[in-house]
C-alpha cells in the first residue's frame, strides 16, 4: 500500500513516489536591541518573525520511477511565485512560500539517471 506520508500541492510523498523523511521547523521571533549610552543594551519585544520548515528525504529512482523528476517538478512550480499547500499525513498546515530547493543526485548511471537522489525543500509561512 502507498500511503502519502505528506504531499506539498500535487506533490506526493510517499513510499512509492519519493520518501520524505525528516521535518525540521524553526519558529523566529524579533527584539530589537537599543544600546543607550553607559548601559547594557535592552531587548525590546518587535513581534513575532517567520515560521520556517525544511522538509528532506530521498528519491530511488530504480525503486520509485514515479519519484525521479518530482523535484525539478516542484522547483518550477515553485518558480510560479505562488505559495503551495503543505499536508502532513490528514493535517493541514496551511501555505507555505518555497524559498530553496536543494537536490543531490548520486550513483549516476550511463542513461544519466541518478541511483539515489537527496533533497532539502526549505520554506516560509505564507
Amino acid at each position: 500500500m502507498d500511503r502519502p506520508i505528506a504531499s506539498l500541492s500535487r506533490f506526493i510523498f510517499s513510499p512509492l513516489r519519493g520518501s520524505f523523511e525528516q521535518l525540521e521547523e524553526i519558529w523566529r521571533f524579533s527584539w530589537a536591541k537599543p544600546k543607550p549610552i553607559g548601559s547594557r543594551p535592552v531587548k525590546q519585544w518587535m513581534g513575532v518573525g517567520d515560521t520556517e520548515i525544511t522538509i528532506s528525504g530521498g528519491i530511488w529512482p530504480e525503486l520509485q520511477p514515479e519519484g525521479t523528476f518530482k523535484i525539478e517538478q516542484i522547483a518550477e512550480q515553485a518558480g510560479r511565485g505562488q505559495p503551495m499547500s503543505l499536508l502532513l499525513g490528514s493535517r493541514s498546515l496551511g501555505l507555505w512560500c518555497v524559498e530553496e530547493i536543494k537536490k543531490t543526485s548520486t550513483l549516476i548511471e550511463f542513461d544519466a539517471i541518478p541511483g539515489a537522489i537527496e533533497f532539502e525543500i526549505k520554506m516560509s509561512k505564507d
